[in-house]
């Protein structure tokens, strides 16, 4: 049940903040946040929802594992590129 409620409190933070930073090295990346979508799971109590982030044009990276600020908790997530655009390129994590 803790799950449940670390993941509700997450999608809150994702949903009031429209910049996540990419910790990569000593150096920390801008993501934009441009869609928090809930996802319909054939469980009820749980959270489950995606995020959109966009990154510059040239920052094309592999899916894997990284390291995100959020707010002021730091999360690993997995993240995988799903589309490039002359903006940048998105890329989806999803929580469940």
């Amino acid at each position: 049940m803790a799950q449940v409620n670390k993941n509700s409190e997450i999608k809150k933070l994702f949903d009031s903040t429209q910049i996540v930073s990419l910790l990569a090295d000593d150096s920390e990346l801008p993501l934009e946040v441009i869609e928090v979508k809930t996802i319909t799971s054939s469980m009820p109590e749980q959270t489950a929802f995606s995020v959109l982030l966009q990154a510059k044009p040239d920052q094309l990276w592999e899916q894997g594992m990284f390291k995100l600020q959020l707010a002021d908790i730091k999360l690993v997530v997995f993240m995988v590129p799903i589309n490039q655009t002359k903006a940048g390129v998105i890329y989806e994590v999803v929580f469940n």
